[in-house]
């Protein structure tokens, strides 16, 4: 029934990771960077778009996808645990916050820009714009700093005539 849903809506399944919870997977890497790494390249790129994901796992391979995609988008660490916990409820699984946090986000081949997702560009331009903003608000407190150092020159030069 499902399966004929997806077909006459011209809707490809593409499966990724466990498909349910045993004991023998238990035993091995419950999330690895190779699928973390080909999830987050179908979810950037629209071409596979819509997309939907789904964890039947139970250990939370959504979840942790989601978090290294907050890496791949510039969040802090804290907010991106944050929002993992908020979700995973009582359940949460602090290998899959080790996983994020240490995941490299530089195995990640990004489609070109115009297959990239609207709201992944959105996020990279206000990332791109925060971090202009804060070199431009650095420069200003720099040369105010410099303007008072160069106010007290005079001070000290006049000190010095005062001991001799």
């Amino acid at each position: 029934m499902v399966v004929s849903f997806y077909n006459d809506n011209n809707i490809k399944l593409i499966h990724l990771g466990l498909s349910s919870l045993d004991a023998k997977s238990v035993a091995k890497e419950l999330v690895s960077e190779e699928l973390i790494k080909e999830a987050l390249e179908l979810v950037l790129n629209v071409d596979t778009h819509p997309v939907m994901l789904i964890c039947t796992s139970g250990i939370h391979q959504t979840g942790t996808l989601v978090g290294c995609l907050r890496r791949l988008q510039g969040y802090n660490l804290t907010s991106i645990l944050e929002e993992y916990q908020s979700f995973s409820g009582n359940s949460t699984r602090f290998a899959n916050e080790q996983f994020i946090e240490l995941f490299d986000v530089d195995l990640v081949t990004l489609p070109p820009p115009d297959s990239l997702p609207s709201w992944f560009l959105d996020c990279a331009k206000l990332r791109e714009e925060e971090r202009l903003r804060r070199i431009h608000l650095r420069r200003e407190r720099e040369l105010r700093q410099g303007g008072q150092l160069r106010s007290l020159v005079p001070l000290l030069d006049n000190n010095k005539d005062t001991e001799n």
